[in-house]
This record gives structure tokens, sequence and C-alpha cells, in this order.
């Protein structure tokens, strides 16, 4: 088998790693194959080659590292500690704290609605202790506890009216 045909595996694979595994693994990946990239290019076909694989080694490495620094910068607070070890588990703590921000911090009191059926829901909340009613046609079809989140479903499924009051 060729150079040509071990680099084309090893870049092909790289490049379909970055599609299937988690993103900073991905960012990786792609680095890698930027890197394999600029070798191959250089040795192969000059300096000019190797310009476009060295623009994707610097930008996958590059997003990668920062991945890796926004999780040792990151700063979360007691209940966002919460919140990321629960619904947002999946998410290192530079990504939650960038999710974070994108939303605000409001404490309810007992009794507060926080939408209505039928309404478009334009929140995500979060309920980071106590408990909430879910209300369909007046009547109660169920609890929910802290730690839960309230209007993912219709965030998720484009802001679709929301059948049920919480």
């Amino acid at each position: 088998m060729s150079i040509l045909a071990i680099l084309f595996i090893i870049i092909s694979a790289a490049s379909l790693a970055a599609l299937l595994l988690p993103l900073r693994a991905a960012r990786g990946a792609i680095a890698f194959a930027g890197a394999l990239g600029v070798w191959y290019g250089y040795q192969q076909h000059g300096a000019m080659a190797a310009v476009l694989p060295l623009l994707v080694f610097i930008v996958g490495a590059s997003q990668a590292l920062g991945g890796l620094l926004g999780d040792k910068r990151a700063q979360l607070s007691e209940d966002e500690e919460r919140m990321r070890n629960g619904p947002l588990s999946g998410l290192g703590r530079g990504d939650a704290r960038r999710f974070l921000d994108q939303g605000m911090w409001m404490h309810g009191r007992a009794g507060d609605t926080l939408t209505h059926e039928g309404d478009q829901v334009t929140h995500l909340y979060w309920l980071a202790t106590g408990e909430a009613e879910v209300v369909a046609h007046k009547a109660v079809v169920g609890r929910l506890s802290g730690g839960s989140l309230i209007g993912e479903a219709t965030i998720l499924s484009r802001n679709r009216p929301r059948p049920r009051s919480g």
C-alpha cells in the first residue's frame, strides 16, 4: 500500500471520528487530520499545498485547547454546578458556562405561573428546588421536583404551542 493510500485512510478516519466523537475529541481529530495534511502536502507538493491543511490544524488545535482551558477557567455557582451535574451533565464546565450565560437566573415564589396552556414558550426554566404542578384542562396531570427542566420539549421542538400549563 502506498503512502498516499495510507494518508488518505488516516485523514478519512480522522474526519469520520470528528463527526462521531464528542465535541472536544472531534476538534482534536480535526487538528490531527490537518497536521497530517500539512506534512503530506509539504512533502509531496510544496509549501503552497500545506497552507489549507495548516489552517485546518490551527483552527482545530485552538478550539480543542480553548475547550480544555475554558473548562479550567469556568466558574460556576453552587446552583449552576447542580444544574451542570443534572440536566447539563453531558457538557464540560466551559460549555455549561456558555450555555448558562445565555439565560438569566430568577427566583420564583409559590403560586407563580411559568407558562399558560397553549402559549408560546420563550424560556427554558430549571426548577432548582421545590416543586411545580403541570396542569392541562384545569386538572393537575403531573408534578415536577427540584432539578427538573421545564419547557425543554417546546423549546427543542421549534417553539410550538405548549399543550399544558406550569
